[in-house]
């Protein structure tokens, strides 16, 4: 049997109005969390929503609250992904054109080409440079070697970020019955 998430949280007095007490918070149950193996990792698709892929993997679009959870997703309109046409809708609103957003630099990342040999090769690919700190060192550091810094722009930066939101986890089915009552315990509680 399917839940609503928000069934859970008590009827309270609001403006004359009995509505839910959503300022409660709760959690997954922590031995579910910390069960290795309880999540399956699933990529999302271009067009997939949170409500449709609960109804697909748990049976019932109830479980979308389920889906949010498992990734601490709080906004699902900037955490969840974008299909092609409202990342394009975005980087336009954002940028003011994806021409726009290609052109501008928003850091500057360690060139990957460099000696895979160097003791600190691995971090100095997850390096990153704002643009005010590349410029300075370019205008005031003779020995700043430009050649191995990459420019990212912000149409690769949004891209690359709303490809990351594809990566979802998802609870195991067998662990609902539990997260349910867990969950009716501590609104009850």
């Amino acid at each position: 049997m399917s839940q609503k998430y928000f069934s859970n949280f008590p009827l309270i007095n609001y403006n004359d109005s009995a509505t839910r007490n959503i300022i409660l918070k709760s959690q997954f149950f922590k031995s579910v969390i910390d069960t290795i193996g309880a999540f399956y990792t699933y990529v999302v698709r271009d067009g997939e929503r949170p409500d449709t892929i609960a109804f697909d993997y748990y049976g019932h679009s109830d479980y979308t609250w389920i889906v949010y959870f498992s990734n601490s997703i709080i906004d699902p309109y900037f955490e969840w992904p974008m299909d092609n046409f409202q990342f394009e809708e975005f980087v336009v609103k954002k940028y003011g054109s994806i021409p726009a957003a290609m052109e501008e630099i928003v850091y500057y990342v360690y060139n990957s080409s460099v000696n895979p040999d160097d003791p600190e090769y691995e971090y100095n690919l997850s390096y990153k440079m704002d643009t005010i700190t590349y410029d300075y060192k370019v205008a005031n550091d003779p020995s700043f070697q430009v050649n191995l810094w990459t420019a990212k722009n912000a149409y690769d930066y949004e891209l690359e970020k709303n490809d990351d939101n594809r990566n979802i986890r998802l609870l195991d089915s067998t662990y609902l019955s539990q997260i349910n009552r867990e969950i009716s315990n501590i609104f009850k509680n």
